[in-house]
């Protein structure tokens, strides 16, 4: 609808009835559109509660049976008591700091502010994600071809938080017993510069693939499913766009375009 526009007809004969009927339609559609937008809007929100609903409640089930197990090995005088007793709290412990998780993924989505636009070198960014993720000796991790100049329009923050969440994906997408292999490059292309950051993983199968950026879709055990639409809002909001290719068995690379700086 944003490409039409009203016409002008200023005389009243067939053809100024004929415009005002498509100028009276326009603006219909483009009311219906809003609303729909709004729907859309507040049936997302609406999805969202009722996953963080369900994230939530996943911890607290075993919290509880730990919690009444704990309750009754107060009560008993066993050799193995403080043992038991200690393995109870650690698990207590690691479903706190999953809840925890939770609440911050959804609290930075909900709070995610607009970027703070300015002229960013890629390549410090990069460097700083592949020293951040490059401690797994069974993957390495290299930063390949590239212009010598990679400087982009964006938010320093947000770029750094995108690749982050791109890289971390890439050594989860890497199955045990498989040497993993990350690779990121980048590209000009007319005014952009795409990084493309490529896994030796598993890849995406194709049922997957169209929730990928959907809010709370997520494949790992644990996660959230916050992280790619994270990174998809983030990039768009930059002028950006994020898309993926991907083999099954073989890997997946997912490509960020932005545009570039002068």
């Amino acid at each position: 609808l944003g490409q039409l526009k009203p016409l002008e007809w200023r005389s009243s004969d067939e053809f100024g009835e004929l415009i005002d009927s498509y100028n009276r339609m326009l603006d219909q559609l483009q009311r219906s559109a809003e609303i729909l937008a709004m729907s859309e809007r507040e049936g997302a929100w609406k999805e969202m509660a009722r996953q963080v609903a369900h994230e939530i409640k996943n911890p607290l089930t075993p919290m509880k049976l730990g919690i009444q197990h704990l309750q009754r090995l107060l009560q008993e005088e066993t050799p193995d008591r403080p043992e038991r007793i200690n393995r109870i709290c650690k698990t207590l412990v690691e479903q706190i700091d999953t809840l925890a998780g939770i609440a911050s993924a959804f609290g930075d989505f909900a709070r995610m502010p607009g970027p703070e636009m300015g002229t960013v070198d890629l390549i410090p960014i990069l460097e700083n994600t592949v020293s951040l993720y490059g401690n797994d000796p069974r993957t390495r991790i290299i930063i390949g071809n590239h212009p010598p100049i990679c400087r982009v329009r964006g938010d320093k923050d947000q770029l750094l938080r995108i690749f982050g969440n791109l890289v971390k994906n890439a050594l989860q997408a890497i199955p045990e017993g498989r040497t993993g292999e990350i690779k990121i490059d980048i590209e000009t292309e007319s005014h952009f510069l795409t990084v493309g950051i490529t896994d030796n993983g598993t890849g995406i199968p194709e049922e997957q693939r169209k929730h990928l950026f959907v809010p709370n879709f997520t494949t790992k055990s644990g996660g959230t499913g916050l992280g790619l639409v994270m990174v998809k809002a983030m990039t768009e909001g930059m002028g950006g766009e994020v898309r993926f290719e991907t083999e099954v068995g073989k890997g997946t690379t997912f490509f960020v375009r932005l545009p570039q700086s002068e």
